[in-house]
């Protein structure tokens, strides 16, 4: 359990998801997409659903569940601990106890912990309006300032002119982000985090054929390693993020830019 917990957000990219939803939802329909409005109702935003798991699950919003048929009492006090202490992921027990009698069996199912999950953690696991990008700029200048604002400021007017779509993601602490279609299908290839961070997920991009092999998304790392951008990533499908007062000076912003460029004309041609 906390070994998928721990390494889960890290390695599994939101194309392994995507896969691994349509293959347990063959049953329902061939096409993953139809089996995904079926479950969650014909209204759904396909991309802005799978957009909001891959914050959730980067941000560590998940939720751990223990099933057993008896709980033993040392187990449930480790369960309440951590739902107690834990900031973003939710934390449950389930009994599920069996009673066979003359008249047949009857599983009897008790929740436990309920009450150790912090309700504005739970709350925030829910589904909420999006912010404008307005109010999402409005909320970033009071946690990351003036200067920070205005590199992001920057960054959306140019995203504007690359013809990109903005929208604001339903995460915890929203993201703003940009989206552009391949072919009928979305594609993001920037992000800006509430935590002032700017990144570019190769595991978005991965889902895209121009940078679905290694090779093609090891060249875009390369790209930014040469740009001179100092930046942190975990994997070749982890995400390339930038500190966003890195891009204060005019020719490190321009030679960012230079790269997302690259990447939203290899996928716009």
């Amino acid at each position: 359990m906390f070994d998928y917990a721990a390494n889960g957000p890290a390695y599994w990219s939101i194309s392994e998801l995507r896969q691994a939803f349509a293959t347990t939802h063959a049953a329902v329909s061939e096409d993953a997409s139809e089996a995904l409005r079926i479950k969650l109702g014909q209204e759904l935003d396909e991309e802005a659903f799978w957009t909001t798991v891959e914050h959730n699950l980067r941000s560590g919003r998940i939720r751990l569940i223990f099933l057993v048929d008896e709980m033993p009492p040392e187990l449930l006090r480790i369960v309440e601990f951590l739902a107690k202490q834990l900031r973003t992921a939710e934390v449950y027990a389930v009994e599920v106890r069996q009673h066979v009698g003359s008249s047949g069996q009857v599983l009897a199912t008790s929740i436990l912990g309920q009450s150790q999950n912090d309700e504005q953690k739970v709350a925030a696991g829910r589904s909420k309006t999006p912010q404008s990008e307005e109010e999402w700029f409005a909320t970033f200048i009071e946690r990351q300032g003036e200067e920070a604002t205005k590199i992001a400021r920057r960054i959306y007017s140019w995203a504007e002119q690359m013809d990109l779509a903005p929208f604001v993601t339903n995460a915890q602490s929203p993201s703003l982000g940009w989206k552009l279609l391949e072919n009928g299908s979305a594609r993001y290839p920037l992000f800006v985090t509430a935590a002032g961070k700017v990144y570019t997920s190769l595991s978005y991009l991965s889902s895209s054929p121009k940078f679905e092999s290694d090779d093609a998304r090891q060249a875009l790392v390369d790209a930014f390693r040469e740009a001179g951008l100092q930046f942190t990533l975990s994997s070749l499908r982890g995400d390339v993020r930038i500190p966003i007062e890195a891009l204060n000076e005019p020719e490190e912003m321009q030679r960012f830019l230079d790269v997302i460029a690259s990447v939203v004309k290899s996928m716009q041609s």
